[in-house]
C-alpha cells in the first residue's frame, strides 16, 4: 500500500513538474530567426575555412592538417608539428592557434602568450 501511494505520489510530482515547464515557452517569431540571429551559431571552435569553400584547416596532433567538407578526409598537412622548430632550440612551437592571411599563403603562429 506504502509502495502504491509513492508511486502515484511520484507520477503527480512529474506531471505537475511538466505543466510548469509549459508554462516558461517562448513564442519563437521569424524575426527572433531572422533579424536578431537569436538561433545562429557564431563559430566552430578550432574549424577555420579556407576561401575556396571546399576544405577547412584544423590543428590535429600540433600539425595544420587540410580536410574536405564533403569527405572529411584530409587533404594534405600545411604544417607539420615536427618541422615547426626555430634555429635557436630543439624543441618544436606548439602549434595551439593560428591565423591566416588574405591569400593563405602565410601564417601568424602565437608563442609566449600571457
Amino acid at each position: 500500500m506504502k509502495r502504491s501511494g509513492l508511486s502515484i505520489i511520484l507520477v503527480l510530482l512529474i506531471l505537475t513538474s511538466f505543466s510548469f515547464a509549459q508554462d516558461t515557452l517562448k513564442t519563437i517569431t521569424v524575426s527572433d530567426i531572422w533579424s536578431k540571429y537569436s538561433f545562429t551559431a557564431r563559430s566552430v571552435r578550432g574549424v577555420n575555412s579556407l576561401k575556396n569553400g571546399k576544405e577547412y584547416t584544423m590543428i590535429k596532433k600540433g600539425s595544420l592538417v587540410v580536410y574536405d567538407y564533403k569527405t572529411g578526409d584530409s587533404v594534405t598537412t600545411l604544417i607539420n608539428a615536427k618541422e615547426l622548430v626555430l634555429s635557436d632550440s630543439a624543441e618544436p612551437i606548439r602549434l595551439g592557434s593560428f591565423s591566416m592571411n588574405d591569400g593563405e599563403s602565410m601564417f601568424l603562429i602565437p608563442r609566449n602568450n600571457e
